[in-house]
């Protein structure tokens, strides 16, 4: 793929993603849901329009570096440090829970061992970005349940 389409489809996923999400905040919905829906019409499911799977690659990592990024400017240690007790307990419920309901789901469809691990695995920690996302838009991140939710 050449520099100039590359640039294109860089700029196409910007614009599409900018007024998609500025009609989601219209409807009041997270931004994080108009992310998601570009990315499903921009790509193999609707339109195939950006098909540069390096590029798709690279605005992931991006993406999820710049929401970790604001998540570190948000916070501060001492922050951390004041729920940090209450928080380990939860996260370690939470954790054994989800990965216990996640194995047992992937088992019932018929997963192999490896998959099944992977997937219960998967699932306790792809949540974060989708819940810092929403947090921020709802400027909730430095609250209180924000900040027991980014904790567990």
């Amino acid at each position: 793929m050449t520099d100039i389409a590359l640039a294109a489809d860089f700029a196409l996923i910007i614009v599409a993603a900018t007024a998609v999400g500025l009609v989601a905040r219209k409807f009041g919905q997270p931004t994080i849901v108009a992310y998601i829906l570009t990315g499903v019409i921009l790509g193999p499911v609707v339109f195939d329009v950006v098909t540069a799977e390096g590029l798709v690659d690279v605005m992931a990592e991006l993406g999820l570096g710049f929401l970790l990024f604001l998540l570190g400017m948000k916070m501060r240690f001492s922050d951390i440090q004041e729920i940090l007790r209450p928080i380990s307990n939860i996260a370690i419920g939470q954790t054994v829970l989800q990965t216990a309901l996640a194995f047992l789901v992937a088992l019932a469809l018929g997963f192999g061992t490896t998959e099944v691990l992977v997937i219960a695995l998967a699932t306790v920690f792809g949540a974060t970005p989708v819940i810092v996302k929403v947090l921020t838009d709802k400027d909730e991140i430095t609250s209180l349940p924000g900040k027991s939710t980014l904790g567990s």
